[in-house]
């Protein structure tokens, strides 16, 4: 179809994901229809440009969670982002680390700029947290811009550290006919 855009998942298992946000943003969950599914895990302020989006990379073969670089990374962020409207994402600092539950995490501060199509540009600021699911590597990525950042970093972080996502067995239902 002229137009369709499909994009396969990096994950192969269906994935039970959670996470904090603040109190009062929208949340947005996929919608199964008999076409399929559609849509992405996320939760946003619309209104003042705040964001949390669930993202999702195959993990290189061969590769660790910690074993991953900044490229790796860059990539990672952008998976959330149209092509065509940010430029110049920095990853400012990777942090390796074991959570309190005993998963492995990296968390990553980050800044990029956003490309209006109004034509000017918007700086964004923001930390995400990434964890292995199976071959993949999935997580959460929280941005807003630079200005508001400064009131909501440790909030945010508050979300990165609380994003968990499991790999979950399908459910064999047996429906009598």
């Amino acid at each position: 179809i002229d137009g369709m855009k499909v994009r396969e998942r990096a994950f192969s298992s269906t994935l039970l994901v959670r996470f904090f946000y603040p109190s009062g943003w929208l949340v947005e969950t996929p919608t199964l229809t008999e076409n399929g599914e559609a849509g992405k895990i996320a939760a946003n302020n619309y209104q003042k440009g705040d964001a949390a989006d669930f993202v999702a990379l195959k993990l290189p073969e061969g590769q660790k969670l910690t074993d991953l670089n900044k490229e790796f990374f860059k990539s990672f962020l952008s998976t959330q982002m149209s092509n065509d409207v940010y430029e110049d994402v920095k990853i400012k600092k990777l942090k390796p680390y074991t959570a309190a539950d005993g998963s492995e995490m990296v968390m990553i501060d980050f800044t990029y700029t956003l490309l209006t199509r109004a034509g000017f540009t918007v700086n964004r600021k923001g930390v995400a947290s990434a964890m292995l699911a199976k071959d993949t590597v999935v997580g959460l990525v929280l941005a807003t811009t630079e200005q508001r950042f400064k009131d909501l970093e440790n909030n945010f972080r508050q979300c990165a550290e609380s994003f968990r996502a499991y790999a979950v067995k399908k459910p064999a239902f047996a429906f009598a006919s």
